[in-house]
């Protein structure tokens, strides 16, 4: 999926172990078009927003509080239908999006019967 003038987008990538492994760091990179149609003033705003969202990830990783906060907004906004939809590199919604109920001894429980709020 091509951004378009208008887009601002933030993107994660996983890092590997040497074995091609997930190891539980990830770069983030937020992005936006080079023709971007924006005024400076809402092009600000924007990149202020999505590095406002980046700078919270390493909060969800060491401040347990934070992590609940954010989790709980999440369920609810996917329990009420309400979650930004996901897609896919072509365009494709993606109707799959788990809803983590629990991390116990690094093990993740995942409800899998929410499809982006729908049962």
């Amino acid at each position: 999926m091509k951004i378009s003038p208008d887009d601002y987008t933030i993107i994660f990538t996983p890092q590997k172990t040497k074995q091609g492994d997930f190891n539980g760091s990830v770069n983030i990179k937020i992005l936006f078009h080079e023709d971007n149609i924006w005024d400076e003033r809402t092009r600000y705003l924007m990149l202020e927003m999505a590095t406002l969202v980046a700078a919270t990830i390493p909060l969800l990783e060491t401040d347990d509080d934070f992590l609940k906060l954010v989790r709980g907004v999440r369920t609810q906004l996917l329990e009420d239908g309400e979650l930004a939809p996901i897609y896919d590199d072509k365009g494709n919604e993606v109707n799959d999006t788990p809803l983590v109920k629990e991390i116990k001894d690094n093990v993740i429980h995942v409800d899998w019967r929410h499809k982006n709020g729908k049962d």
